[in-house]
């Protein structure tokens, strides 16, 4: 009999649990697992691209590239569900919108002469191996976006892979709550 409560209860926690995750999904929280901004959960808004501004926390999905695919594989980014390819969503912060002047150097990356903190960067990774080159500087094409993180120095963000396509980032997020 006591076995038979237990199972009960047990079935009921997870019910709600599940229950919770679900309803939590749908009104858009995610879960930020990485450190390329506080983890936590995030609050996140369907947006037309056109709409981000500059300095705006979002949600994006990583290029279905050779270079995407080689960090994810060396753990740079992780494998999940959201986002074509198996990639996880990221959260990064759209630094450099079209007309944006990027300057990458080794040292960090400038956005119309102003320097971002926590930018410079590696040539090698933990083991050893050579990260892409640096992207090319200039000015931001129409239809492409710098994400990346202020937050944290080793963040894999635009400063190995360059811009991407406004059309990678699904929406705004807005930090619900979150763990320093």
């Amino acid at each position: 009999m006591r076995i038979t409560a237990f199972r009960a209860a047990v079935a009921m926690v997870a019910t709600f649990l599940v229950g919770g995750l679900i309803a939590g999904h749908s009104a858009g929280l995610r879960l930020n697992k990485t450190e390329s901004l506080p983890m936590g959960i995030y609050q996140v808004e369907e947006t037309d691209p056109a709409m981000i501004e500059r300095g705006s926390i979002v949600m994006a999905c990583p290029e279905q590239s050779e270079v995407q695919t080689e960090a994810r594989d060396r753990g740079y980014l992780p494998y999940g569900f959201g986002c074509p390819g198996g990639f996880a969503p990221l959260f990064k912060i759209a630094m450099a919108l079209p007309g944006d002047v990027v300057n990458a150097t080794p040292e960090g990356i400038t956005i119309n002469g102003q320097p971002i903190a926590n930018t410079s960067r590696l040539t090698t990774d933990g083991e050893g191996r050579a990260l892409p080159p640096l992207p090319e500087s200039g000015e931001v094409p129409p239809g492409k976006v710098w994400l990346l993180s202020d937050y944290a120095p080793r963040s894999w963000d635009s400063r190995y892979f360059g811009p991407v396509p406004l059309g990678t980032v699904y929406g705004l997020a807005r930090p619900v709550w979150t763990v320093e």
